[in-house]
């Protein structure tokens, strides 16, 4: 979900990216329960996309657009800060917390449990994730975004067109919500459940 989260965030923007994110984590939990459902978790996966959105886009504006080898190692490095604070943010400090709290209550409800049981695979996982996310966007910058397919800061959503913008959030959730859905459905086939 992460790599994802990184991804619509930067290409939709922070606020779209949030919602999208938010409505799929929200009506995931409904169409595949998988236990109980947090609004924290779905909160943090929202954040993901905000933090990375905001950071990339607009900490230092333009960077899309940049083509330079010191703009496109900005990017980069704005792509990492995002990680890192969506890791910090998100991964340790909101996730921790759902999984300690009522409804899941995991760990005892000991917080320092739950980081001291996850940081190390999740640095692991995130790192993954930053470096995937990365590689798809600046590719995505060198091929789609010159073309002004994507992006808030390539202002092909100025003006009146916040209704593409909200198009734009609710597939990317339907999408995520296509795939979990059919995963879903994949894998109890292939129990012998289904």
């Amino acid at each position: 979900v992460s790599f994802v989260a990184l991804i619509t965030g930067v290409l939709i923007g922070p606020y779209y990216g949030f919602c999208a994110m938010a409505l799929s984590d929200f009506i995931i939990a409904f169409l595949v329960p998988q236990g109980p459902w947090s609004p924290i978790l779905t909160l943090s996966n929202g954040l993901i996309a905000f933090f990375s959105g905001s950071i990339v886009n607009y900490i230092i504006p333009g960077l899309t657009e940049d083509r330079s080898i010191k703009g496109n190692i900005l990017y980069n490095l704005m792509i990492i800060l995002s990680g890192i604070a969506a890791f910090a943010v998100c991964s340790q400090l909101l996730t921790n917390m759902a999984l300690v709290l009522p409804p899941l209550n995991y760990y005892g409800g000991l917080y320092y449990a739950a980081f001291l049981k996850r940081i190390a695979g999740q640095s692991v996982v995130w790192s993954i994730n930053v470096a995937l996310s990365a590689v798809f966007l600046t590719f995505a910058k060198a091929t789609f975004l010159k073309n002004n397919v994507f992006g808030e800061s390539l202002n092909i959503f100025k003006g009146e067109t916040t209704v593409l913008k909200r198009t734009v959030a609710l597939s990317i959730a339907g999408f995520i919500i296509l795939a979990v859905v059919i995963t879903f459905i994949i894998l109890k086939f292939a129990a012998g459940v289904i």
